[in-house]
C-alpha cells in the first residue's frame, strides 16, 4: 500500500511539471497488477482531499521582495539579499523551522541577515514592522531569528565563532 501512495503522490506532483503523463494503466504495470488504474484514481482523490487539495505551498522567497518593500531606507545591498537568501535555505534543513510560517521565516531571515551584517539598527529599527507584516508577535519573530542565528552556529560553529570575535 505504501508503494501505491508514492507512486500516487508522484503521479501528483508529475501533473505540476510534465506535459505527458504516464496513464494510470502504466502503474498497473508497474505494480504487476496487485492494484487497477481505478483503485490509484481513488486514491488520488483520498490524498488531494486528504491536502485539502492545497497543492501550491508558498515559500518564504516569494515574501522577501514584499517585506523589503516595507523596510524603507534600509540596506539591500547584493551582498546582504544573498545572506537574506542564504538564512531562508539554512532554514530548509531545521525540522523546527516548521513550526514558523513562510512569511515569518523570510522576515527572521531579513533581521538575521542584519544582525550577520553589523546592521542592529535596522533590527531595531525593522522588527516591529516586519513582525505586524507576516501576523505573527514580535517575540515569535525574534525567536525565529534566535532559532536562525542558533542552527547556523550549530552548522558552521566556525563561522560564528569568527562573526562573535569580530
Amino acid at each position: 500500500h505504501i508503494q501505491m501512495i508514492a507512486s500516487t503522490c508522484l503521479l501528483i506532483a508529475a501533473k505540476f511539471s510534465d506535459r505527458k503523463l504516464p496513464p494510470l494503466s502504466e502503474l498497473e504495470k508497474v505494480h504487476h497488477g496487485r492494484a487497477t488504474a481505478d483503485e490509484f484514481a481513488q486514491l488520488e482523490l483520498r490524498i488531494l482531499e486528504g491536502l485539502g487539495w492545497k497543492l501550491h505551498v508558498s515559500l518564504p522567497h516569494v515574501f522577501l521582495g514584499h517585506l523589503k518593500e516595507l523596510c524603507a531606507n534600509a540596506p539591500f545591498t547584493a551582498q546582504m539579499v544573498d545572506r537574506m537568501l542564504f538564512f531562508i535555505d539554512l532554514s530548509v534543513y531545521g525540522y523546527h523551522f516548521l513550526a514558523y510560517s513562510a512569511a515569518t521565516i523570510a522576515a527572521a531571515a531579513m533581521l538575521t541577515a542584519w544582525k550577520f551584517s553589523e546592521e542592529h539598527e535596522c533590527v531595531t529599527r525593522y522588527i516591529e514592522v516586519l513582525a505586524h507584516a507576516v501576523d505573527v508577535p514580535t517575540s515569535e519573530l525574534s525567536g525565529c531569528v534566535n532559532a536562525l542565528v542558533k542552527y547556523y552556529a550549530s552548522c558552521f560553529p566556525e563561522s560564528a565563532e569568527r562573526t562573535r570575535n569580530g
